[in-house]
């Protein structure tokens, strides 16, 4: 079980992101990545559709055979991560938790999530963060905001658009002059962190989830027991898998993973007729 692959799904290349910082944090872990291009956005789908969603996407890792799965999309962590975690028998992380805490440590007076609008209905990331700053004894005033256009302005290609930057002052409007630390509540949100960053002004802190869950991960593979002690970064296994292809897959792929793992290891897959719940 410890040469077996850690599975990372999202609902596009999002997720990379977070990958890319698993990659980087445990050089000798093999990794199976899937996102569903096919049926993205989750965001703004039912509760039920993300679930049934999300219950498909970790069933396709688990035939692989992975030991560990990564939830990298904010919203089927938000709504259905408990359903996947009682439903399989491997641990199976999301990218909400590591995220809050982090996002808890560094703000100072307040502190605001975007995400989806599934993400941001749930109060996923409200709960938790009162829960930590709760514990850590801080009062902290805590803003979200749903900005769920930004996912399929990332996905098609738009990253570096006037219009995006348009859309994302819109949202910001009346809103980041009241936080003093930024939450990226979406996996795809730091592909675009610089232009965020720029709008927002250099006083803003911004927390991405990627480091933080890969921290995560590393811990639970020592505590179960189950990472990987044979050295293997120059024989590695990444398999990239798709539901569906476009271009913006493989640009999107090849401006966060860079040159390291090559494009046509990226596979394109049927998943629909996997079982649901």
């Amino acid at each position: 079980m410890q040469k077996d692959s850690i599975g990372v799904f999202d609902s596009g290349v999002g997720g990379l992101t977070v990958l890319k910082s698993l990659i980087e944090l445990l050089p000798d872990e093999n990794f199976i990545y899937f996102g569903d291009i096919a049926r993205l956005p989750y965001g703004t789908k039912s509760d039920q559709t993300i679930k049934r969603y999300g219950f498909q996407d970790a069933s396709f890792l688990i035939e692989k055979g992975v030991k560990l799965i990564v939830v990298a999309c904010n919203t089927v962590s938000s709504v259905a991560l408990e359903s996947l975690q009682e439903n399989f028998d491997i641990p199976i992380i999301g990218v909400i938790e590591p995220a809050a805490k982090v996002a808890v440590s560094i703000a100072d007076k307040s502190l605001g999530i975007i995400g989806t609008a599934a993400t941001i209905k749930s109060e996923k990331y409200i709960m938790l963060c009162q829960k930590f700053a709760q514990n850590e004894g801080k009062s902290l005033s805590i803003l979200q905001k749903p900005t769920s256009l930004l996912v399929p302005f990332i996905e098609d290609g738009w990253k570096d658009s006037n219009i995006l930057e348009l859309v994302i002052k819109e949202y910001f409007k009346d809103f980041i002059e009241k936080v003093d630390t930024l939450v990226l509540g979406c996996t795809h949100y730091p592909i675009i962190q610089d232009k965020i960053q720029s709008i927002c002004g250099k006083n803003i802190k911004i927390i991405n989830s990627a480091n933080a869950v890969a921290y995560e991960v590393k811990r639970t593979l020592e505590k179960n027991k189950i990472e990987n002690i044979v050295k293997n970064k120059k024989n590695r296994d990444v398999r990239l898998y798709v539901s569906d292809f476009n271009d913006t897959v493989f640009y999107l792929t090849e401006l966060i993973l860079g040159n390291k793992y090559p494009l046509k290891k990226i596979e394109l897959v049927d998943i629909f007729g996997s079982s649901s719940k």
